[in-house]
């Protein structure tokens, strides 16, 4: 780790501009220093070039100038927008589960208990005599006389 003795925005301006002029007593040090600094930041645009450069200066050139390109810029926009579309696409897939989930318990209980469903049919069609049927039916089906003659005078 690098350590300066003067605040880190005058220290990552102070050696982008020696990096940027190749005035660096240390060029190694100074792009190591920004790449982590970078990283550290979550500068991803700034830290590729840093590492870009690196590879410049490992390969001999030393006139190849640190600079940010739009192709950069455009490359963390893109990234960016690629993890919101994954967590856009994660969230709406947990909420369709739930949903699926939460339908599915809500037909599983009308099938084990239908009284639910003829309870609702008969508040909503309330002269329908085939409701009656339904609701007696269902009564003698489970033994409940009393009930089933009550739905039948209705």
């Amino acid at each position: 780790m690098i350590v300066f003795k003067t605040a880190l925005k005058q220290t990552v301006t102070l050696v982008e501009s020696r990096v940027a002029n190749n005035s660096s007593p240390d060029v190694w040090k100074d792009l190591t220093f920004l790449a982590e600094h970078y990283r550290n930041h979550r500068e991803w645009s700034k830290a590729d070039a840093v590492t870009r450069h690196m590879l410049a200066v490992a390969e001999g050139n030393t006139t190849s100038m640190l600079q940010l390109t739009p192709i950069d810029i455009d490359r963390h926009l893109n990234k960016t927008y690629l993890h919101y579309q994954q967590c856009l696409g994660f969230w709406l897939t947990m909420a369709s589960l739930l949903v699926l989930t939460l339908l599915y318990l809500a037909i599983d209980e009308l099938r084990s208990n239908p009284k639910i469903f003829l309870d609702l049919r008969a508040q909503i069609f309330q002269t329908d005599p085939q409701t009656f049927v339904d609701r007696s039916n269902y009564f003698l089906s489970r033994s409940e006389v009393n009930e089933a003659l009550r739905e039948c005078d209705k």
